[in-house]
């Protein structure tokens, strides 16, 4: 088996926009108040055509209780009225829309007269399952007064853990990426880093970005779980301001390994980037626990004994049905949620020059 080494936000002119609740389920027990936040993501609508930020919306929480909302905002500049129907995809039937009255639904209709905005609040409960990140897709149908439709995928990410994997010791078997038994972490002011991928440069379509986003919405997500108010990671196309790169080219990839991190061995350490083997060279789920894995290191965690974790030195045979499927363990989460904790560290700080 293959081993891994490691180098290593308007307008708010509600009272005309109306929302129709469906229930694909209905819910029995009480959803808990959700108050006016800031939007995770913006959606504008112009007279030609419409602006999505990309932002991925990313829900966390524990497994039977309810998640904190996240919410989109709708911007409606197009010059005639639009009518939005929001629904569901396979992977996410645990998500429900919630509109102004507190109610919520699985699925939802908007009409949102031209000049007015419209945040869309969305929930999740999950219960009976195993900790585990999902990652799917919300649709939603546009259908514009002229009678012109369109039709847009919102990126969508729940991370559902058990309470019980908030325990925040250094589990056994797992170390850290340290220098001098100092532990090392990404700075707070680093955050969040800037990703460049450079896949497409290696004979592989923009398809292959769900595997990129997988693996930052995986620490992302995590990251939101253990109380980080920022990102870890977001995605650049910009080479020039990439705090991190990822390199697919297989060079500087050690024989015998899938993928390889880097950080100068210095106080602050800085981001060297990530190897990996050209896209292809091996089943892409797999690829995609690689690449997690790799991540994983630039954020200062090291391998673990444990065959389950994310982290442990050795590729996982392949098990996964799809990208939903790959998940952190409960203590590659401990782990982080111990090494980011600890008063004293190197940090870890980004590879980009400046001038």
């Amino acid at each position: 088996m293959n081993s891994w080494t490691s180098l290593e936000e308007v307008r708010f002119k509600s009272v005309l926009s109306k929302s129709r609740l469906y229930m694909s389920r209905w819910i029995f027990y009480a959803i808990p108040f959700v108050a006016w936040q800031g939007h995770a993501q913006s959606l504008s609508f112009y007279a030609e055509s419409y602006r999505y930020d990309e932002t991925p919306l990313m829900l966390h929480g524990v497994l039977g209780e309810w998640t904190e909302h996240q919410s989109i905002q709708i911007d409606n500049n197009s010059g005639q009225e639009i009518n939005i129907s929001a629904h569901l995809h396979r992977q996410l039937p645990f998500i429900y829309f919630i509109d102004r009255q507190n109610n919520s639904g699985n699925e939802i209709e908007l009409d949102i007269p031209n000049g007015y905005s419209y945040e869309l609040k969305v929930i999740a409960n999950l219960e009976n399952e195993h900790p585990m990140v999902y990652n799917d897709k919300i649709g939603l149908d546009i259908t514009y007064q002229s009678g012109a439709t369109s039709y847009l995928e919102i990126l969508t990410s729940v991370y559902f853990y058990t309470s019980s994997s908030l325990n925040t010791s250094k589990p056994e078997g797992y170390n850290f990426w340290g220098i001098g038994g100092y532990v090392r972490v990404v700075d707070s002011s680093s955050l969040p880093l800037k990703v460049y991928s450079n896949h497409t440069q290696h004979g592989v379509s923009s398809g292959w970005n769900e595997i990129i986003k997988k693996a930052i919405n995986t620490w992302n997500n995590a990251g939101k779980s253990i109380g980080l108010k920022s990102d870890y990671f977001t995605l650049t196309s910009n080479s020039s301001e990439a705090d991190l790169k990822i390199d697919w080219s297989g060079n500087n990839v050690p024989v015998g390994a899938l993928g390889a991190a880097r950080l100068t061995d210095t106080n602050p350490s800085r981001i060297i980037g990530i190897s990996l083997l050209p896209p292809g060279s091996d089943n892409s789920l797999r690829t995609a626990e690689v690449l997690i894995q790799e991540l994983g290191h630039i954020l200062g965690l090291a391998h673990s004994t444990n065959p389950n974790d994310i982290m442990n030195g050795h590729a996982h045979p392949l098990h996964h049905e799809d990208l939903s499927k790959i998940s952190l363990t409960s203590r590659d989460r401990q782990m982080l949620s111990w090494l980011y904790a600890q008063k004293h560290y190197i940090p870890i700080v980004s590879g980009r020059k400046t001038h």
